[in-house]
């Protein structure tokens, strides 16, 4: 500060004034509240113009004053300018002549870096490495100053919109998928295009405007990442991965040549055993000829055959004689079965000529206590019911219960009954008569001598 005293002559008063003149920063802490005192000296009162910031205000010192204060309240970051000056000051006859003092200072209001860098060291002592590493490469990048050197430099806010910014692509870039997981980077297992396992090393790429693949490391991966680029990454085979593959390999052609060696020495043994059998089975077979020929012409050999000629001769003359005896036995029972037919067929036509007691009647057969009856309005008008077969073989047609096919009525010969469908007319094989005198509706019609039927039940609305 520089003190200049001054004698004027104002309004035929001789005042003693001084100025005085201050420059100077003063640093203060975000939320701190400090009192800053401006000295002026003055024989009278004045007036000083007073700018803090963009806020003017007017103050008025009276005479003896040594000083006025400024109460500054730090709650906003950055730079303040203060100034102040004498200026004249129009109230009519209560006008004040302005100050001879003029001057002006910087009030910085900046945080407290020792509590941010604690905020930023207790953020990353709550993470893994790979996200410690991730996020100091981020905050650089995108100039969020979490440590310094510089005692008065700023420390940004682990809150800041930049930070969240790089806590955000962080994430993201951490959980993309990658062929190494949790593995570590450069040495991982992995298994090439042609199935082979071995180690692989993981490298970030980006693509050029060529369509190419470009290496990056992963610093500039997570640089890019922050930029929003696109990027990939590739999986090569790292030298201890491929040197334990060939390793491998070698061995494994050499098992093979070793097997396939020991293999054709086996075959050449094998063909070898194979030829002295062969020679031996030949020495043998040349024996065996030699022998048989010998033997055939022997005088016993020549016995045998002819005693097997003879024992032939006379099977053959039996089997003869048991084929013919077999064949007349066949011709015996041929006559005697069509000698039976023929008197089945008599009798059945006799008896379905035949006229029972009930009328005229047809009987086309009788079996037991059960006759059956050729068609006509008299045998219809008899009937009362359904024999069960006609009934199960209505329901079969009709693929329903036996059960819910019921007999209605008769009409002519076509016998009405009740199905889940409604009324229909089914046609008949013959009329039935049972041990107890009842007349019932059958499906079956005898043929030939009565050993078999025709099954006739067809049935339809149309036929009502």
């Amino acid at each position: 500060m520089i003190l200049i005293k001054l004698f004027l002559l104002l309004s035929g008063t001789a005042l003693a004034l001084e100025v005085a003149h201050a420059q100077g920063e003063i640093f203060l802490e975000l939320g701190e509240k400090k009192t800053i005192p401006i000295t002026i000296n003055t024989e009278s009162t004045c007036n000083v113009d007073l700018m803090i910031g963009l806020k003017r205000e007017q103050r008025t010192i009276e005479p003896g004053d040594s000083q006025f204060v400024i109460e500054f309240d730090a709650t906003e970051l950055g730079p303040t300018e203060i100034k102040w000056e004498g200026k004249f000051r129009p109230r009519g006859l209560k006008s004040l002549s302005a100050c001879e003092s003029k001057g002006s200072l910087r009030v910085v209001v900046q945080v407290n870096s020792n509590q941010r860098k604690a905020e930023w060291e207790k953020l990353f002592s709550g993470l893994r490495p790979d996200q410690v590493e991730c996020l100091r490469i981020g905050l650089k990048h995108k100039g969020v100053v979490y440590e310094t050197i510089d005692p008065l430099a700023k420390i940004d806010s682990t809150s800041a919109p930049a930070a969240r910014h790089v806590f955000s692509k962080c994430n993201s870039f951490l959980s993309a998928r990658t062929p190494w997981g949790l593995n570590a980077q450069d040495d991982f297992p992995c298994t090439l295009r042609n199935g082979a396992e071995t180690r692989c090393r993981g490298v970030y790429a980006e693509r050029t405007p060529d369509g190419k693949l470009k290496g990056l490391s992963k610093d500039d991966a997570i640089r890019l990442h922050m930029d929003g680029g696109m990027w990939t990454v590739i999986q090569t085979e790292n030298q201890q991965g491929k040197s334990a593959r060939e390793d491998k390999a070698k061995l494994e052609q050499e098992r093979r040549d070793a097997e396939a060696a020991a293999r054709k020495e086996s075959e050449d043994r094998a063909r070898l055993a194979r030829v002295e059998a062969e020679e031996r089975a030949r020495l043998a077979k040349v024996e065996a000829d030699e022998r048989e020929r010998k033997w055939k012409t022997s005088p016993e050999y020549k016995r045998q055959q002819a005693e097997q000629e003879r024992q032939r001769q006379a099977e053959a003359k039996e089997a003869e004689a048991k084929e013919k005896r077999d064949r007349e036995l066949a011709a015996l029972k041929e006559k005697e079965d069509k000698r039976k037919i023929e008197s089945l067929r008599s009798t059945a036509k006799n008896e379905a000529s035949a006229v029972d007691g009930d009328g005229d009647l047809k009987v086309l057969l009788r079996r037991d206590d059960v006759i059956f009856y050729a068609l006509s309005d008299r045998a219809c008008a008899k009937v009362s019911g359904l024999t069960q077969g006609i009934q199960e073989h209505i329901a079969a047609r009709l693929e329903v219960s036996s059960r819910s096919i019921d007999y209605l009525r008769m009409n002519n010969c076509i016998v009405v009954v009740d199905t889940p469908s409604g009324p229909m007319g089914c046609g008949l094989g013959s009329v039935v008569r049972r041990s107890n005198g009842t007349f019932l509706a059958s499906e079956l019609f005898p043929i030939s001598d009565g050993t078999s039927f025709l099954r006739i039940g067809n049935c339809s609305r149309s036929f009502l």
